[in-house]
């Protein structure tokens, strides 16, 4: 195998036949018996890429998902390389050993780069491109029941008329806008229905936004 044949992830290797790696570097094919050094030099750049990918403006925008909507990556990782995590120009504490960094809420919204450090005895560092990462609020799915019955002269509670995603915010409930046919027929204070006369009856819902969830 030529000298390519050997490789480390996120550095090139330039190989000599003196284990000070001084003169000028071998090329071609080695020979057999011999004994070559490598020096090792740190790639010039660091590449930080997206999932989902960053557009050529380097933005990404993605929902909000409890297991991770964007997860920022360096590519080809060193095997000793620390990190310095970059939230607009402020940096994050934590995940120096991790070459990948994942956001989940609409609060972790920012432009981010990473500053890495060979490691060792090196003290060289190189910061990565910017990625513009926005995320947003999720949907919530709440629905409604469908022709639900009750008595009328009683009460009735009209959160039963709902199923109500669990990730929403507060519900609140209003009567619909009465029609000639059954103006009157029922009263609503908070979620509790009181029903005066026989009639079809509407009821609307709105839950409220939260921090990951839209209203």
């Amino acid at each position: 195998a030529g000298f390519g044949a050997v490789s480390c992830a996120g550095y090139t290797a330039q190989w000599y036949d003196n284990e000070t790696c001084t003169g000028n570097p071998v090329t071609g094919n080695p020979v057999t018996g011999m004994t070559y050094y490598a020096k090792w030099t740190k790639n010039t750049s660091v590449v930080l890429t997206s999932n989902p990918v960053a557009g050529e403006d380097g933005k990404v925008s993605a929902p909000y998902t409890p297991s991770g909507a964007v997860t920022l990556s360096v590519q080809d990782p060193g095997a000793d390389w620390l990190y310095v995590w970059m939230k607009d120009n402020q940096p994050i504490d934590g995940n120096e050993s991790e070459s990948s960094l994942t956001l989940s809420s609409p609060s972790q919204s920012g432009e981010y780069t990473v500053k890495v450090v060979a490691g060792g005895t090196s003290t060289d560092a190189w910061t990565s491109n910017a990625i513009n990462v926005t995320i947003t609020k999720a949907t919530v799915a709440n629905t409604a029941k469908e022709n639900v019955h009750h008595t009328f002269g009683t009460t009735y509670d009209v959160s039963n008329l709902f199923n109500i995603d669990p990730n929403a915010g507060e519900a609140t409930y209003a009567l619909a806008k009465k029609t000639n046919e059954n103006a009157g027929a029922a009263t609503l204070e908070g979620n509790i229905l009181t029903i005066t006369k026989a009639g079809t009856i509407k009821v609307s819902l709105t839950t409220a936004g939260t921090a990951n969830y839209n209203a």
